[in-house]
């Protein structure tokens, strides 16, 4: 690392390594200069994300957190209903992200140390989008739990946070909670969003196909990148804005096709940013995700103390 930050042709360096060491050699490359893109958790803990934040600021450079789920085209259909306001008010919104697995696959990740777990690794991503639609929370509850049972016991691969956003918290009309959930026994379809309003609901099933396109060799551009199987196109329920209360009908029904996704977003607003030098471009700014580890670290908190932790305004 010490002589590639010494290369002055190298403008950007990109860190995809444990979360662990993402400060360390996020602070090394601000340091010498360099423009970071680092993976996601920003970093372990809020403390550390101020820190790289400061630099940043004082170095004039582009510190951007790769959350690449920014770019899933369920999450960019989900953005676009709710700037319609095809649901009316929202009142509860329900993310997951679930997969099935009996046994742990034997990587850094699952070894005993700091960032590790089924928050940091997978709920960072819904986290990220709460707080995109949402902002940040009044409070947050948390659970963080080993349903497995299989060691390393301290290693949580199941997680439930709640978000809550009352009546006259950022000018809300009705209380909002934001439920997000994580778990490695979800054996049927993975429900991807349960969004209910006073005038409408969408359910949405499957995992955006970015990720495994990528591993089977298509890249954005190609024919087909970023589209997901209709199959999974999500079902929206509404009754009329201007409904009488008194006499509602039955929902009408609408499938909703999912927008294409693209990740490659990601990476030209780093690159827009750096040539311009105008930090305004970046689509994820290390401020948005610095408020995904204070999430992380409220719900943790939450969970070992049993008790609703309030944000200070």
């Amino acid at each position: 690392m010490d002589d590639l930050l010494k290369i002055e042709e190298i403008k950007l360096i990109v860190l995809s390594i444990p979360n662990e060491h993402h400060y360390t050699y996020a602070r090394a490359a601000l340091l010498a200069g360099k423009h970071v893109v680092v993976e996601k958790p920003f970093t372990v803990t809020s403390e550390e994300a101020n820190d790289l934040i400061s630099i940043e600021k004082e170095r004039n450079l582009v510190l951007a957190v790769y959350h690449n789920r920014r770019f899933d085209g369920d999450f960019l259909t989900v953005q676009s209903l709710l700037r319609e306001n095809r649901l009316g008010n929202i009142v509860e919104y329900e993310a997951h992200y679930d997969r099935f697995r009996l046994v742990r696959k034997g990587n850094w990740k699952d070894v005993p140390g700091k960032g590790v777990g089924i928050v940091y690794d997978l709920g960072s991503h819904i986290i990220d989008q709460a707080l995109v639609l949402f902002g940040m929370p009044h409070s947050v509850t948390g659970r963080q739990l080993n349903q497995r049972s299989i060691p390393p016991m301290e290693n949580s691969d199941y997680f439930s946070i709640t978000m809550h956003y009352p009546v006259g918290f950022r000018d809300r009309k009705l209380p909002l909670e934001v439920i997000l959930k994580g778990s490695t026994l979800a054996l049927g379809p993975p429900l991807r969003y349960c969004i209910k309003g006073d005038r409408g609901e969408f359910i949405k099933y499957g995992v955006d196909p970015q990720e495994d396109q990528l591993k089977a060799g298509l890249r954005p551009g190609q024919v087909g990148y970023g589209e997901e199987d209709p199959s999974l196109n999500g079902t929206l329920y509404t009754v009329p804005s201007d409904v009488d209360v008194s006499n509602v009908p039955s929902a009408k029904k609408d499938t909703i096709v999912t927008e294409h996704g693209n990740y490659l977003r990601f990476y030209e607003s780093v690159a827009h940013a750096i040539t311009s030098g105008d930090i305004t471009q970046l689509s994820v700014r290390p401020e948005e995700a610095r408020d995904v580890i204070r999430i992380i670290e409220a719900a943790a908190t939450s969970f070992a103390e049993s008790r609703t932790i309030v944000f200070q305004e």
